[in-house]
Formats: C-alpha cells, sequence, structure tokens
C-alpha cells in the first residue's frame, strides 16, 4: 500500500505487541499494522533518529515532509521522497482539478470511493428560515460583516453573510454568521451524519466554511467543509461528518482551534450544537458574500461505484474493479490493488504503466459515473536516497534489533501472491518469526538459497480457522489460538526449523484456502 511505511519494533516490543499497537487487533484490520512505522519507547528514539543519515534526517525535517521508506531485495533501506496530492472529486464541478508539482516523474494512483449524502426529501430541517433571525455574526479585526436574516430567492428563504476586508492579513480575514443550539445541542439521531443546503456563491474566490459543532460537554468536536466561493448562482451543496477538511485548519486563522476539537474529537449527530457559516481568505480592499438557505441533515447512502477513470496530463487510466464506498484501489508498481475499507487487500491484477507527474502544472480529472464520488490521490516520488548510516553503533543495532515485513494477503486465484524473497541488511543475520491468520491449512514456507541449490521447506501441520492465528516465535515450536480470547486450539513442532537468514533468500508460500478466502501471514526478523 502507498501509505505504508516498512516498521521498525523495538528490542523491547515483542511481535505481537507490534501487531497490536494502538489496540487494533491483527486480522481486524491489517491497516493498523501497516501504517505502524514503529513501536519503540521515547528512550530508544534518539538512538534510531541518529541512525538515518543527515540528509535523510534534513529532508524529514521540513514541515509537512512525506517520504516512503521501504527495504530493497539487496536488504539496504532506501527513503523516498513523496509529493501527495489530494482531490475529493465529488460534486460534478470538483472533477477536472490542477497541482503544482516541484518534481517530476513516475507517479501512483489511489482512487477511494465515497459514501454519499442521502436525499433531500428524506432530510430532517436543522436550521429553518425562522432561525435565520436568531443567527449572531461577528469577523476578524479589520473586517466588517453584515448579516441579512432574510433573502428570499430562487431556491426559497436564505440568510446572506457579506464581509468586507479593509486590512486584515487575507488568510485572516474572516467573518461568520453562527445559529446554536441550546446546552445539549439538536439531537438528529444516530443517522444523520450529512447535510445538504443550497449555496449562491459571488465568484469572488473567498472561502466559504461551513462548520458543525459538538458542545464541549459532548466531546467538543469541531468538522469544518471548505467550499471555494469561484462560482456564480446556486449550487446544492452537501457535505459529511466523515469528510472534515482538518488538514486544511492551519492554512487560515480563525477564531477558534484545539487539537483535540480539529483532529481527534467527533461531531455528534444526537447533540449538534452550532452550525456556522465562515467567510475567509478575503484579499485587502475586497469584499465576498453568500447567501445560504434552509440546512437539512441527511443520511449517508453507500454507492458502489463502476468503470471509474482518472486522467493524469490527458493519459487515462482506468479503475478495474467495482468500489463499494470506503474501498479503495491503488496502482502501483505495475499492479491495480483492489482493497477493503479495513486495508486488507481483495484482488491484485496487471496495470500497465505508470502515471507521470511533470515539474509546474498537473491536470487531473475522474469520471465515476453519475453518482460516484471519489477521493483520489497522486503520489509523485522524487529522489531516493539510502536511509541508513553506514556504520550502526551497537546502541542502533539494539534499537533495530526488530525488523517487519509488510504482512501480505495470500489467494492467488485473487492475484495476491507472497513476497519473491526476504531481504536482510548487508552483512548480517537475522531469525524469523511469524504469523498466519485464518483460514489457511498446511501453511508452507519454502527458502531457497544459493542460486536454488539450498532448500528449505517448513509446513505447519495444521488448520486454522477464521478468527485463529498460527504463531511460531523461536523457529520450531508453534501453536494456534483463538484471536478472541488467546485460547490454545493446537500446538505442535515443526519438523525442519525455520531457517537463520543472511543476505537475499528466494521465498515460496502456499496453503490451502477454504472458498478462495485470504489468509494474512507476517513475519518479524530478529537480527542476531
Amino acid at each position: 500500500m502507498l501509505d505504508e511505511m516498512e516498521y521498525f519494533a523495538g528490542k523491547n516490543a515483542g511481535h505481537d505487541a507490534a501487531m497490536s499497537v494502538q489496540g487494533v487487533s491483527p486480522r481486524q484490520g491489517v491497516t493498523g499494522v501497516r501504517r505502524q512505522l514503529t513501536v519503540l519507547g521515547w528512550y530508544e528514539w534518539p538512538r534510531l533518529a541518529r541512525a538515518f543519515r543527515p540528509e535523510v534526517q534534513a529532508y524529514l525535517a521540513k514541515p509537512r515532509a512525506e517520504a516512503r521508506l521501504r527495504q530493497g531485495d539487496d536488504g539496504e533501506w532506501r527513503l523516498a521522497e513523496v509529493e501527495t496530492f489530494v482531490h475529493r472529486a465529488g460534486s460534478p464541478w470538483l472533477r477536472s482539478w490542477s497541482a503544482e508539482s516541484a518534481t517530476s516523474g513516475p507517479a501512483a494512483l489511489r482512487v477511494e470511493a465515497l459514501y454519499a449524502a442521502g436525499d433531500e426529501s428524506d432530510g430532517t430541517v436543522l436550521l429553518a428560515a425562522d432561525d435565520f433571525k436568531s443567527m449572531t455574526s461577528g469577523s476578524a479585526a479589520g473586517v466588517d460583516v453584515a448579516l441579512a436574516p432574510e433573502v428570499g430567492g430562487e431556491k426559497g428563504k436564505a440568510f446572506r453573510l457579506s464581509a468586507s476586508n479593509r486590512g486584515a492579513a487575507r488568510r485572516g480575514a474572516w467573518a461568520m454568521a453562527k445559529k446554536t443550539f441550546g446546552f445539549s445541542g439538536a439531537d438528529l439521531g444516530e443517522d444523520r451524519i450529512a447535510f445538504g443546503m443550497w449555496v449562491k456563491g459571488d465568484g469572488s474566490g473567498a472561502l466559504l466554511n461551513l462548520q458543525f459543532s459538538t458542545p464541549g460537554a459532548y466531546t467538543g468536536g469541531l468538522s469544518d467543509h471548505l467550499v471555494r466561493l469561484d462560482f456564480t448562482g446556486w449550487r446544492y451543496i452537501t457535505v459529511l461528518l466523515r469528510e472534515r477538511d482538518a488538514e486544511h485548519f492551519c492554512e487560515y486563522t480563525w477564531p477558534y482551534g484545539g487539537y483535540a476539537n480539529i483532529y481527534r474529537s467527533m461531531v455528534n449527530p444526537r447533540h449538534l450544537g452550532a452550525f456556522t457559516a465562515y467567510l475567509n481568505d478575503i484579499q485587502k480592499g475586497g469584499s465576498a458574500a453568500v447567501e445560504i438557505g434552509e440546512v437539512r441533515a441527511l443520511a449517508m447512502a453507500s454507492n458502489r461505484m463502476e468503470n471509474a477513470v482518472v486522467a493524469v496530463n490527458g493519459e487515462t487510466f482506468k479503475v478495474p474493479f467495482a468500489l463499494k464506498s470506503g474501498e479503495y484501489a491503488e496502482l502501483d508498481e505495475g499492479f491495480w490493488t483492489h482493497y477493503s475499507a479495513m486495508g486488507d487487500a481483495i484482488e491484485r491484477v496487471p496495470g500497465g504503466g505508470a502515471p507521470a507527474i511533470k515539474a509546474g502544472r498537473n491536470d487531473f480529472s475522474f469520471d465515476g459515473g453519475e453518482r460516484g464520488r471519489a477521493e483520489v490521490t497522486a503520489f509523485a516520488f522524487g529522489r531516493t536516497l539510502p536511509a541508513f548510516v553506514d556504520e550502526l553503533t551497537p546502541e542502533m543495532r539494539g534499537t533495530m534489533r526488530y525488523e517487519g515485513m509488510m504482512p501480505f494477503e495470500y489467494a492467488p486465484a485473487k492475484g495476491l501472491l507472497p513476497p519473491k524473497a526476504i531481504p536482510v541488511r548487508p552483512g548480517e543475520k537475522a531469525a524469523m518469526s511469524l504469523d498466519v491468520y485464518g483460514p489457511a491449512t498446511r501453511p508452507t514456507f519454502t527458502f531457497r538459497r544459493f542460486f536454488g541449490f539450498s532448500k528449505t521447506e517448513c509446513v505447519f501441520d495444521a488448520e486454522i480457522k477464521a478468527g485463529e492465528r498460527l504463531l511460531c516465535r523461536d523457529g520450531r515450536a508453534w501453536r494456534v489460538e483463538r484471536l478472541r480470547d488467546g485460547a490454545t486450539v493446537k500446538e505442535g513442532s515443526l519438523a525442519e526449523p525455520l531457517p537463520v537468514l543472511d543476505g537475499t533468500t528466494d521465498f515460496e508460500f502456499a496453503a490451502e484456502l477454504p472458498d478462495g478466502i485470504p489468509c494474512v501471514v507476517d513475519v518479524l526478523k530478529e537480527y542476531k
């Protein structure tokens, strides 16, 4: 997966700890493991940080720097600089966009199918026309605000928020209109987690922020949803609480904040405390105005998106899978891979060439059918650097004693195959421990060295059912346990122990799969 980094587990963090970090059970979704870079105590970080080369440290110290850290077949760890371009192609007018890149070269794509808002006619009114008169307004110093609470229009009654910037910094030139719903907030029910409203833009290019919030007694969560007023006339705007625009919060100055409120706390639809419309990003000496009609709380609807196509600088890439809301597909290294919403691989097929990103402006478009909504991400890869210093100190080696491989799904009929080799850092040796998450029968690991002349085949004579895993920690003894309570179902010992590896070892894996359901294999190396 493109957002994953191979991870190191600290010398005091066992294999199981690495798998269950942040409360994510290993088979509940492999995503929790894959997105985990380290499981190190605070006292371990300095030694690991010094293991990175100075040029890598300098790059990672840049604000919002992104990178992909991977181990090559030669055992060397390399870090690739990455530019990430994310765009939510929801409404029809958002399906063409551009992005500026500082580099040129191959890229990878991710297309995630999004949920949709339910029909307007089935909505519950959150902000009615009668509520417009009780709204309050405010603005930043140097910004004049005006609130007209009852404006007639072709889409029914609306309120009009206008602002002029006399001298505030453009990205802090905010004005707002707010409606609160009492101490415990409005109770919309559990399912009303989307909102719809008619919005009239003025073409000023200012930023409209549609914010929904929960009172402090009920988490205090804030959910921002940004709309650029680069259009004139009326548009029906829908927003979903699961799609908050928190990543852009720090780009502007607002009269609110708080890490937990913006980035972590949920907005509870059973305690909807306030609706606020903000204007911001108004140029000095300029003005902006927006009209907003009644706000309805809507149900969230699941979609099925077929035949989706992404175009990058005129070259088209067709997604070969039908995607349900929450699922996503990635094109990387010549393959399209279909993932579940939990991050489990479902299917993999050849995908042809990679998109090309160029320095400067890049043009994108998306077509997902009439109701298809997607978040499209392009990953542009820049220079690749050796990650670690040539000579690791004993302290560094201790910190990097455990080294994880990416867990892999196995289902040959679905194109899900194991890696072809297990690499080991040059000049070192590593023992293995492993987990196999069912369903799978008689998992078999085959290792070939010395150009195939040396072969070690390790067969686990066990049936691993769904909800169970096989563990082998010392290279020979194994047991099958239930995930829900850790109870041992079966145990045994390998006739041929797992080998100690050095260099790069060719690798094969096979298992019997009931009904073709993928199993998941996780291998951890321990350096000696």
